[in-house]
């Protein structure tokens, strides 16, 4: 709300009762307002700390993506008719999951595979397994088990029972499971009764499909059920690899947190254990899952997840270590023996540190109709590394990437057929948050002006304003790009370009206005910092006011519309113009005070024509006012000018008279401006509308109380006689009063043209 860039307030009760969301979340660094998608019901929006969702207006914001399962153990129990017949070998995957308030199921990328053996000349057995997942998992959350059917072993030797899992069982965590932060099952299910493949089998999507969570990225956008991240950077990352196991007293140091090699496990002090009964390989397995083990469990670290990489048939010792959210820094490692790693792991120092992608360039796809499922090698890289993405919008059938050095376009419908090419190099965006998507194109602030981008092509549309906006755009006005912002009015068929007026603008106070139907241009003097039209349910444009307010236009298509600000009032008494208020507090002269009785009934409407002292006001009307409520609002001041008219500007002309031909006309009055170009002073003319022809000649119900105003008529004035000979003449229209409105249909003036001579 507001200049507010940390807090994201809801509307509670639709009548402007502004709350706050949970949580604070920045702009990524280098963008100025959060950019958001919609997608599958919920709101999703860019953040400094990667992508955040929201089920409903007034649900908890939560980090998109589910966290994956952690390490994990499974022992044999010898049990007589157990499934797990001797020389067999198994695979094991978890995976966590929920379903969100609007029934979108949500499953984590799955945890590394556990590969269990049943000795030759054992026992048949079934298997326990205890997994560790993240803390502090919402309430929903279940579980998934996988399997891999049974692998005979060859000689005694153990063999690679192959990532084809089938699922075993899928549990609720219950509050015991969130508190204890592990999950245990035994496992007592035969082959015959597995059931569906999990979804990251060889024969179904491969490991490389696993639902990994979005990068962080500085915008997005939804297209044929894909959601786009643009210009991302992903988790701070370290790959170590243990080549020995150590010695007791070994520690190894890691973004500050210290964990001690001993010959006990001790996660709650951060001490793993040291194995040195097997073989070398043996010993630095467990060793090394020992280590992982302690790294997730101890509450001291709060910053990273250890996660054994060591395949089934590769090299033991093998550590991924990832940031537990995203954003943040790096973090160094040492260790007091480097020489048990590989690459040697120094004793002091940052020379070994974990790094991260950082990818201007890039756009990351999700999978299709998943917006929170982003396969790490589902990315697409546009135009060169050197230039970034700016903002990226889609269309109906493509998506526009604009980027530091052009517009670039996206074609196909999902990850397996994009394609990129570059659509326009001379479009360089100047302005991030102008673009908007409006009548199927990108509206958006270039260093060519203000154009509109579509399938085919680029058109400027600014050319009336653009000397204006080459002014604002210029290095005059340092925060015109931070400022600057659109809004897109499908509705009223208009282009809202808010930019700053003075050089020391931090935020927009003007809204140059486009009707893309008529391609006119005008000028709204407001100030604001970001704004929407809200589609559904009322089509309502609101602006968020640098002061913080929320303000929403009036929209019930009456007379109320064509007022600004309003508020309330109290009238003691009145004596003929005179009004006697409580306060005249924020009361100023061309207000209008409105008034109805306490049964809803009109008593009068004037115009103030001067606030006499703090509980005075004069009015243009002798009204018997009743004491009690009444309402004061404010004027939306209207000034616009016609361009030059006079025919042949070589000749000097006699204006006689002007007509204005009205199709609305419930204006007090109207004031009609004239200029010359021998007299550039605007002289001003009022003009009155039509009487209407009194109270009870009409069925009551047909026209405005008071009078008619919804009638065609004219209005026809002389030119003022200073501005009657000369080239041409500029009128202008100006007009203060709220609860008013004209529809001016054209203007006509007669003139005679006259000697050439000229002053």
């Amino acid at each position: 709300m507001g200049w507010d860039l940390t807090n994201f307030f809801y509307d509670s009760d639709g009548a402007g009762t502004w709350l706050p969301l949970s949580g604070a979340y920045a702009a990524p660094t280098g963008v100025t307002r959060i950019k958001g998608a919609e997608a599958s019901d919920n709101m999703y929006f860019a953040t400094s700390t990667g992508i955040i969702g929201l089920t409903a207006p007034n649900s908890t914001l939560y980090q998109a993506g589910v966290p994956f399962p952690l390490d994990s153990t499974a022992t044999l129990n010898t049990v007589v008719g157990g499934w797990f017949t001797t020389g067999e070998t198994v695979g094991y995957r978890l995976v966590l999951g929920y379903t969100d308030a609007n029934k979108n199921l949500h499953i984590s990328a799955p945890s590394q595979r556990l590969v269990i053996s049943n000795p030759g000349g054992g026992s048949d057995s079934t298997v326990t397994l205890t997994w560790y997942i993240p803390p502090s998992l919402p309430t929903g959350y279940f579980y998934q088990l996988y399997r891999t059917k049974q692998t005979a072993d060859i000689s005694s030797v153990a063999q690679d029972p192959g990532d084809e899992m089938y699922l075993v069982v899928q549990k609720t965590l219950t509050p015991t499971d969130i508190s204890n932060r592990f999950v245990t099952y035994t496992d007592v299910t035969p082959d015959v009764l597995l059931g569906q493949t999990l979804y990251t089998n060889p024969s179904q999507q491969t490991i490389a499909g696993a639902n990994y969570a979005p990068p962080l990225a500085k915008d997005i956008t939804f297209y044929q059920g894909n959601m786009l991240y643009a210009n991302t950077l992903t988790k701070q990352t370290a790959i170590i690899n243990m080549i020995s196991p150590g010695t007791n007293g070994d520690t190894i140091t890691i973004g500050g947190v210290v964990y001690t090699g001993a010959s006990t496990e001790n996660a709650a002090i951060g001490q793993y254990k040291i194995f040195t009964s097997g073989t070398t390989g043996q010993n630095i397995d467990n060793t090394a899952r020992s280590l992982v083990h302690v790294i997730n469990s101890y509450v001291t670290n709060t910053y990273y997840w250890a996660i054994y990489t060591s395949g089934y048939t590769s090299l033991p010792g093998q550590i991924t270590l990832q940031e537990r959210s995203i954003g943040g820094t790096n973090f160094v490692i040492t260790a007091s023996n480097g020489t048990a790693y590989s690459p040697q792991i120094p004793v002091s120092g940052t020379t070994y540190s974990s790094s991260n992608d950082v990818n201007p360039h890039y756009v990351y796809v999700s999978k299709v109709q998943i917006p929170e499922a982003v396969p790490v090698g589902n990315f697409i890289p546009v135009g060169t590394s050197d230039k970034a993405i700016i903002r990226i919008l889609a269309l109906r059938a493509s998506i526009f990437v604009f980027k530091e050095d052009g517009v670039y376009r996206i074609l196909g419908t999902d990850i397996t057929n994009f394609t990129v090419s570059l659509f326009d190099s001379t479009i360089i965006l100047t302005a991030p948050d102008s673009a908007v998507l409006l009548n199927n194109q990108i509206w958006c602030e270039t260093n060519q002006g203000t154009v509109a981008v579509s399938d085919s092509g680029s058109v400027i549309m600014s050319r009336p304003i653009e000397r204006d906006l080459v002014t604002l755009a210029s290095s005059l006005y340092p925060n015109f790009a931070s400022a600057t912002f659109g809004i897109r009015y499908e509705s009223d068929r208009h282009y809202n370009l808010f930019t700053p007026t003075n050089t020391t603008d931090v935020y927009a106070t003007q809204n140059w206005l486009n009707n893309f139907l008529t391609t006119t241009w005008n000028n709204w003097p407001v100030s604001a910092t970001s704004g929407i039209v809200s589609l559904t349910p009322d089509d309502h444009l609101y602006l968020c006011y640098p002061t913080g307010q929320v303000v929403r236009e009036r929209k019930n298509f009456n007379i109320f519309d064509y007022a600004d600000f309003e508020f309330p009032v109290t009238v003691t008494s009145s004596s003929g113009l005179t009004i006697h208020l409580v306060s005249t507090a924020n009361v100023v002269a061309g207000d209008s005070l409105y008034q109805t009785d306490s049964l809803g009934g009109f008593v009068g409407q004037s115009i103030i024509t001067s606030v006499v002292n703090s509980t005075d006001i004069v009015v243009t009307d002798p009204i018997n006012w009743v004491a009690g409520a009444a309402t004061v609002y404010q004027p939306i001041p209207v000034n616009a000018t016609y361009t030059p008219i006079g025919g042949n500007f070589a000749w000097v002309k006699h204006f006689q008279d002007f007509q204005a031909f009205f199709r609305d006309a419930t204006f007090t009055n109207l004031n009609f401006g004239f200029a010359s170009d021998l007299d550039l002073v605007t002289e001003v003319t009022t003009i009155l509308p039509l009487p209407s022809s009194g109270f009870g000649t009409v069925p009551f119900g047909f026209e405005p109380f008071g009078g008619a105003g919804h009638v065609p008529q004219v209005a026809r004035t002389l030119v003022p006689r200073n501005m009657a000979r000369c080239h041409w003449l500029t009128p202008s229209i100006i007009h203060s009063e709220a609860l008013s409105n004209f529809a001016i249909t054209g203007i006509n003036f007669y003139y005679l043209y006259t000697s050439s001579r000229s002053r």
